[in-house]
């Protein structure tokens, strides 16, 4: 894992109350490097594509797509 995605992840899970180290969470950083690695670098576009991936709702009103 690379730094930045890292970074990107955990802002992911501390921004929308996502347990660091939970299901939820490896779920996410798995898809988030998935998509780094793929050459996904913009945070809004990989927080979008999480949302769909996920069914997240990475908007942050609180609620689950």
């Amino acid at each position: 894992m690379t730094c930045a995605s890292a970074t990107q992840s955990y802002a992911v899970c501390d921004e929308f109350g996502i347990e660091p180290g939970s299901e939820e969470a490896d779920r996410i950083g798995a898809i988030t490097i998935e998509l780094y690695q793929q050459g996904v670098r913009d945070v809004g576009q990989l927080k979008h594509i999480v949302d769909a991936a996920r069914g997240l709702d990475l908007n942050g009103d609180g609620t689950k797509a």
